[in-house]
């Protein structure tokens, strides 16, 4: 049902959207998906709409806008408000946040109290490790973290305990079944503790609205209008929950950004016949080569389908074979010889650029055997790569196609290696030549405007040392081993042959390494496994930035290699299959033309290739944890008529940083084409810092941005890495430089010891039945309380049938005099608080609780140990009194009600992201997994090493590598002016140095082609910084590790317990105990 809008043209001229935007923000005719790149103007556009629809009269209170972070749900009711003051109201949250928000109004119907409490990853742990122990799978306590993902992933997938036991039960594998006990006891302890996790918070009101009619009619009526950011990252769960809420009207906005490439809609062949691509079904089977001329059925497991409006490109064979592919779908193909056809190319030379010329189908090498003058004509001029731009039938059409492309691009047809022929220039002219011609830009508009991909060359060389050229080159062979494996499909071998010494030395220290014939070594292998092969071949090029050739033995004739259909021409051999067989045909014509409907994917595991219209063809690898691109790609199958729209132009980043942004994501295979671009065509040069280890990256790093702070807030300026441990060097060396900086992530606040402690009592009080919160505080501080006792208690507990915190109000528990009185002293704290939760403001409550149960003594007594921690573990105890201050102020405004419960729904829904503030002027350091949604004047894209970014875990596959530049092109494009890449030559890991590669992110931009050679041994020393700390008094001025400068206020008290109130630049003002409080007076 449309929503009825009443457009108000003056109010949509003063949003000042562009000619897409527009069109976006006021089309409610039909369901819509916005497909949105980066910095495409998204989030203007969504508020637009937002706007649109309250100022149209739509009541803000029936308006659900689903958004990545709390932090972004606030923001987006702060600028809708500002648009249209009547949006007061709207719906505006997390996915976890409506889910909340549901279940606290429909806790009857969920089996829950009002009050239940939300565990997060520690407490879930804690019940699983409890769990384990009572099953007696004491020996596996380190898998609490196992089967918490493997509950987290049921979840997503919307799989209920009961359903997950039946299943593995049927299924009778003895860990499934394991884990099945172990999420079936899961639940039902969260059950009695009146808690709930977050997967609950989705899958609970999926289940409600599924088994709910009368909910889920009021609901589905209740929305006008849906909105649901993101889109491409929802789980199934997520996913479900949208779809049930939007099924009746259909009024829905999906926003989405889909990096996909998808197969085109063909014939492919089946055991017994062929099928329509968009009949087949998950699980059909379709034949498949497995090298050396056999075949073998084997199982679909994914499919997809899309729209595509695009260049197709048809391929015909000698012997009939036809189909038609996007130009980006990877073929297999070799160049044989070829009488009567001649080749126009584009040859490539590092050290020259790019040259056209013509050679002839057929020519004779060296011991007169007949190969393709591509070939020959390749080796002659020691080139690295060559593209062919036509192929010809006679002389006279390829010497016209050569001018042509020469006069028209630019190119020069003169050769670049004189040496062995009778030519009047000599090689010095040749070389200035191509000096003073910038052939590179002129070669790159040419591939484009044909189609051809940089990546895929008709024909490189195989590796050689000849003079000053030295070329290595890692072959990845699929099928490339006669041996077979028990399911029939062969190896797959990679191999590297070179004389490199240098390169053996580092080959030696992680591969398997062989002497060769006259001088040479080899690394030669034979893997079972497609992605395992795939991987080794690219650790293996790693060691020297080495190009990969990536083949195909799919018959027991010479290799074909892997081409994207745009490659393919006329006269190469590509593999087909004829009655159940593999033979070789040659494609007999090319013709491209434009499309426009549904295309096709397929997955096919392990041997991934089919047959598409009788050739052979790649298939794309798909899969996602717990995101489900499938959602967005079906979309249109779910909503009948829908809308897309895309928004392609970039308003935050400057073309340089653009341009190197979509060099990096264009190696991903599986993404949908966006043609990002910018008005912002200006913009400084990607700088590289390439520094000797990890000290001296955060030093210099720090020294940058202290110059660039003097034209420039701290705040518009990020330093984003990619884990949460390489955060340490940066801000020891922030602390030193004098850099105010804001750490978002890595331990998190509401994650560290005292904090998770004091949030446990705090949830005992609102909720006794929490077990996990208990047990975790019952005895911090000490009360003669031992696992043994606790055991005892539990015990007694589960024969009673009784919750934990009642079982310790009995007379006759089995413990002695002295810690019955501790534990009794305990009830009655916990008694007494929660008699003044209804007139005791939280943050007095919290802070007197602390002093109350000891918890505070006990850590100004551990200060005689460790004065540093204590001081930290006090200071963080008192921000969190003052953040629960900061939480009372702000409901005081909205006019919303103060309360614990809601303290702690708020801190437990809080992401990341949500530490985030502009207001301070801080640098912020931050993980390129927080990054998304952000935008700063300058980003530093830290720790750019094989093996920390990307990371290459043992177990990583094609999608994970996929999944890592994915990251790469977020942080790249979080950079509006300046955008900086670094990475260490060493790194300490476990207290030892490591020497590292430049990640290949950085080789993919072409910031810089070759790293600098560098010493591993080239570190220097950092020595450690002390902190110096005059007295304080009122006017002084210091500076605060998170808040930065500001000014002493005031005093107060005196002695141990003294405090002390600053006001910081950004307005702020904080009170820390005088005695811990983290500053440094300036």
């Amino acid at each position: 049902m449309e929503p009825n809008i009443n457009f108000d043209h003056d109010f949509i001229k003063r949003l000042n959207l562009n000619e897409r935007q527009l069109e976006a923000a006021i089309y409610f005719n039909s369901p819509l998906l916005i497909i949105a790149g980066a910095g495409t103007g998204k989030t203007k556009t969504l508020i637009s709409k937002l706007a649109v629809l309250v100022h149209s009269g739509i009541p803000a209170s029936r308006i659900l806008a689903i958004t990545f972070t709390n932090k972004a749900a606030g923001e987006m009711k702060r600028r809708v408000t500002d648009l249209v003051p009547d949006a007061y109201g709207l719906w505006c949250s997390t996915f976890h946040s409506f889910g909340v928000k549901f279940l606290r109004m429909n806790a009857k119907a969920a089996g829950l109290n009002k009050d239940f409490v939300i565990y997060d990853e520690d407490d879930q742990k804690k019940v699983i490790s409890l769990i384990m122990k009572e099953l007696g799978f004491d020996k596996e306590k380190n898998k609490a973290s196992v089967y918490l993902s493997i509950i987290s992933r049921a979840k997503d997938d919307l799989m209920d305990c009961e359903s997950y036991l039946l299943n593995a039960r049927i299924g009778g594998n003895a860990e499934r079944i394991k884990a099945a006990q172990i999420y079936f006891e899961y639940q039902k302890k969260l059950a009695e503790s009146n808690a709930v996790d977050f997967g609950d918070l989705i899958s609970m009101p999926v289940n409600i609205l599924k088994n709910n009619k009368e909910l889920c009619e009021y609901y589905q009526n209740y929305f006008d209008y849906i909105l649901v950011d993101e889109y491409q990252d929802t789980n199934r769960a997520q996913y479900m929950l949208i779809k049930t809420l939007s099924q009746k009207n259909q009024n829905i906005c999906v926003v989405g950004d889909p990096d996909q490439c998808l197969h085109p809609n063909t014939s492919v062949d089946i055991p017994g016949g062929t099928r329509k691509i968009k009949d087949l079904k998950n699980g059909d089977k379709v034949i498949s080569g497995s090298g050396w001329d056999e075949c073998v059925p084997t199982i679909v497991n994914k499919i997809f389908v899309k729209k595509y409006s695009g260049k197709m490109i048809e391929i015909k064979t000698e012997s009939g074979k036809v189909f038609s592919a996007t130009p980006n779908h990877i073929c297999f193909a070799r160049l044989d010889p070829v009488k009567d056809m001649y080749y126009v190319y584009l040859m490539y030379r590092k050290d020259k650029g790019y040259r056209i010329g013509i050679t002839s189908g057929v020519r004779s090498s060296k011991d007169k055997a007949l190969i393709n003058g591509v070939m020959v004509r390749t080796n002659q001029e020691i080139a690295d790569a060559i593209w062919i731009l036509k192929a010809c039938r006679s002389r006279g059409e390829a010497e016209y196609y050569e001018q042509y492309f020469s006069v028209t691009y630019g190119i020069p047809t003169m050769v670049f290696h004189v040496c062995g022929r009778r030519m009047a220039v000599t090689q010095e002219l040749i070389d200035q030549l191509y000096k003073e011609i910038n052939t590179v830009t002129a070669g790159e508009k040419l591939m484009e405007d044909l189609l051809l991909n940089p990546d895929f060359p008709h024909h490189r060389p195989y590796a050689v040392t000849r003079g000053n050229f030295s070329r290595k080159l890692v072959w990845f062979t699929v099928f490339g081993d006669s041996r077979k494996t028990s399911s029939g499909e062969h190896y797959h071998r990679i191999q590297l042959v070179t004389s490199d010494d240098t390169l053996k030395t580092k080959a030696f220290k992680n591969f398997n390494v062989r002497n060769g014939n006259n001088g040479t070594w080899r690394i030669e292998t034979s893997i079972k496994s497609y992605e395992e092969g795939l991987k080794l071949a690219n650790k293996i090029a790693d060691m020297d930035l080495l190009d990969i050739v990536s083949r195909a033995k799919i018959s027991s004739n010479k290799p074909f290699y892997f081409m994207p259909t745009s490659h393919l021409r006329e006269g190469m051999t590509v593999p087909v299959m004829e009655n159940g067989q593999i033979k070789e045909d040659r494609i007999k014509s090319v013709k491209i033309f434009d499309y426009n409907g549904d295309v096709y994917d397929i997955s096919v595991p392990n041997l991934r290739n089919f047959s598409a219209g009788g050739v052979l063809v790649h298939n794309s690898i798909y899969g996602w944890r717990g995101a489900d691109i499938r959602n967005i790609l079906q979309f249109e199958a779910d909503f009948k008529g829908a809308k897309i729209i895309a928004l392609e132009q970039n308003y935050r980043s400057t073309s340089v940083i653009l341009d190197a942004a979509n060099r990096v994501i264009k190696h991903n295979k599986q993404r949908k084409e966006k043609n990002l671009w910018t008005d912002n065509i200006n913009g400084e040069k990607i700088e590289l810092i390439e520094v000797a280890n990890e000290i001296e990256e955060a030093n210099q790093i720090a020294s940058k941005i202290k110059q660039i702070a003097a034209g420039e807030k701290y705040s518009n300026i990020a330093v984003f890495y990619r884990t949460n441990s390489q955060s340490r060097n940066f801000e020891e060396a922030f602390r030193k430089y004098r850099i105010p900086y804001k750490l978002i992530g890595s331990v998190r606040f509401y994650e560290r010891k005292e904090i998770k402690d004091a949030i446990a009592y705090l949830r005992i009080i609102v909720n006794p039945l929490d077990t996990v919160s208990l047990l975790r505080i019952i005895n911090t501080p000490a009360r003669g309380l031992g696992d043994k006792t606790i055991d005892k208690i539990q015990e007694l507990s589960k024969a009673r049938g009784l919750p934990l915190f009642d079982t310790l109000l009995l007379d006759d528990l089995p413990l002695s005099d002295g810690t019955k009185t501790s534990v009794k002293n305990f009830i009655e704290i916990i008694k007494e608080f929660r008699a003044l939760t209804a007139s005791e403001p939280p943050h007095s409550l919290l802070e007197k609780l602390l002093i109350k149960s000891g918890y505070w003594d006990m850590i100004e007594a551990d200060a005689e140990k460790d004065k540093e921690n204590a001081l930290m573990r006090l200071s963080n105890l008192q921000e969190l009194v003052n953040a629960i201050k900061q939480f009372e102020d702000e409901s005081e405004s909205a006019g919303m009600p103060a309360t614990i419960n809601r303290y702690l729904e708020e801190i437990s829904l809080q992401s990341d992201l949500d530490d985030f503030s502009e207001d301070l002027n801080t640098v912020t350091l931050m993980t390129l997994h927080l990054a998304k949604g952000l935008e700063f004047e300058t980003v530093f894209i830290t720790g750019l090493e094989e093996g920390l970014f990307p990371i290459n875990a043992a177990d990583s596959s094609e999608d994970d590598m996929e999944e890592e530049r994915r990251l790469m092109y977020v942080g790249m494009t979080r950079a509006k002016k300046k955008l900086f890449l670094s990475w260490a030559q060493t790194r300490r890991i476990f207290g030892k140095m490591y020497p590292n590669m430049m990640s290949r992110f950085i080789i993919e931009s072409n910031v810089v082609t070759y790293p600098k050679n560098r010493k591993y041994d080239d570190i220097k020393v950092i020595e450690g910084y002390s902190l110096s700390k005059p007295e304080p008094k009122s006017g002084r001025r210091v500076i605060h590790p998170v808040f930065g400068q500001g000014v002493i206020l005031e005093i107060i008290g005196s002695g141990e317990f003294a405090k002390i109130k600053i006001k910081f630049n950004s307005g702020s003002v904080h009170t820390f105990m005088l005695k811990f409080a983290p500053i440094e007076i300036i």
